[in-house]
């Protein structure tokens, strides 16, 4: 049952926001914001556009409170969060840093600064992520990532002690068994 105060995630809302959030991007922007060749931010948001989508899915009939935190794990370009900001919860993406990732940070926040939110970005593996003095979240996401994690029971762990106790964590790993990759749409060849 739904409490006031709180809002239930629907597929139109979903449909709504990820809509929105492709028209206002206008990659040129983007890639003279960030920094970035513009053919790469196309390349870019056309690669992840459909899985912030379905980013939004895992939420799907998921009733938060109107001020609801929301950690997404792995955001990579951040625009699920983007969209999740663009709702108007205050989201933190969680993407780790250093070599691979050089370009995540500025590129994500050129994408919200598009779309008029802001999202707090958190350079950092899952598995060491400093949650100290920081306040917990009443859901943490993750699509496509905890796959890439390394040390995945210690990953969990740290995200537990970032959730609210009346928190929920919410994450959706590929099934290999099943022979298709969702960040490609290809079928995968053993």
């Amino acid at each position: 049952m739904k409490s006031i105060g709180e809002i239930t995630i629907t597929d139109q809302m979903i449909l709504d926001v990820h809509l929105k959030m492709l028209r206002l991007v206008d990659t040129s922007k983007v890639s003279n914001m960030a920094g970035q060749d513009e053919n790469h931010i196309n390349f870019i948001f056309n690669l992840v556009k459909d899985e912030a989508k379905q980013t939004l899915q895992l939420l799907r009939g998921v009733s938060l409170p109107m001020d609801a935190r929301i950690l997404e794990v792995g955001a990579g370009y951040g625009l699920a969060s983007i969209c999740l900001a663009m709702m108007g919860f205050s989201v933190t993406a969680l993407e780790p840093g250093g070599i691979g990732f050089e370009d995540y940070v500025g590129t994500s926040s050129a994408f919200a600064q598009m779309c008029e939110v802001e999202i707090e970005h958190l350079e950092s593996g899952a598995e060491t992520a400093c949650f100290i003095d920081k306040p917990l979240f009443d859901i943490i996401i993750s699509n496509n990532v905890l796959e890439h994690v390394h040390e995945i029971e210690r990953a969990i762990s740290n995200l537990t002690t970032a959730l609210k106790r009346s928190g929920i964590m919410v994450h959706s790993c590929p099934n290999y068994s099943f022979p298709y990759d969702p960040h490609f749409g290809l079928p995968l060849v053993p």
